[in-house]
C-alpha cells in the first residue's frame, strides 16, 4: 500500500486558517483519501513565532491554525538532532547552488526535515520550493541520502485527485 502521508508548509496552514477555498478543497481531498497530515519542527516553530509576534492578521491566523491541528487531523513530528544537522547541510547546498534564495533558508529546512522523516509529499504554496525542477530536487535529496520527497501545491493535489479519482 502506498504511503499517503503529506507534510504541510506554514503557508498552507495559514490558508486553511483563513478558510481559503483552495485550501479547504485540499483538506476535503486529503480527508476523503485518508492521507495523514504532518508538520515539521521548523514549520511549527515558524507558526509559533507568527502566533506570538507576527503582524496582527498573520498572528490571528497562526493562532487559528495551531488551535485547529486536532480538528484538521495534523500531527507534529520531530527528527533526531543529527538529522536536523543533515537538513541544514542539505539547505546550505540548495542555497549555494541557487535553488533557494538565502532568505528562504527555513523552507529548505522544512523540506529537509520532511525528507528525513520519509514523508513522500510536502504541500506548499511557496514558489521557491515548487520551482525547483523535480530532477534537480531528486538529485539533491539523493546526495543527502534523504527520502525522495516530492513538492506539490494544494491546488495540484486537488486537480490530480479530481482527474484520477472521479
Amino acid at each position: 500500500m502506498a504511503d499517503k502521508r503529506c507534510a504541510l508548509d506554514v503557508n498552507v496552514l495559514l490558508d486553511l486558517a483563513e478558510q481559503k477555498k483552495f485550501a479547504l478543497d485540499f483538506l476535503d481531498v486529503i480527508r476523503e483519501k485518508y492521507c495523514p497530515l504532518f508538520v515539521s519542527p521548523t514549520a511549527f516553530i515558524e507558526l509559533q513565532l507568527l502566533a506570538e509576534s507576527g503582524r496582527p492578521e498573520p498572528r490571528k491566523f497562526a493562532n487559528v491554525a495551531i488551535d485547529s491541528f486536532l480538528k484538521w487531523g495534523i500531527f507534529l513530528f520531530d527528527i533526531e538532532p543529527v538529522k536536523h544537522g543533515c537538513a541544514k547541510i542539505f539547505t546550505d547546498r540548495l542555497v549555494r547552488k541557487g535553488y533557494l534564495p538565502d532568505e528562504e533558508f527555513n523552507d529548505g529546512l522544512i523540506l529537509g526535515e520532511v525528507a528525513c522523516f520519509e514523508i513522500p509529499i510536502l504541500v506548499t504554496s511557496d514558489h521557491h520550493l515548487l520551482d525547483i525542477s523535480r530532477p534537480h530536487l531528486v538529485e539533491e535529496l539523493k546526495a543527502s541520502d534523504f527520502f525522495p520527497t516530492a513538492v506539490f501545491s494544494p491546488q495540484k493535489i486537488v486537480s490530480t485527485a479530481k482527474r484520477y479519482y472521479k
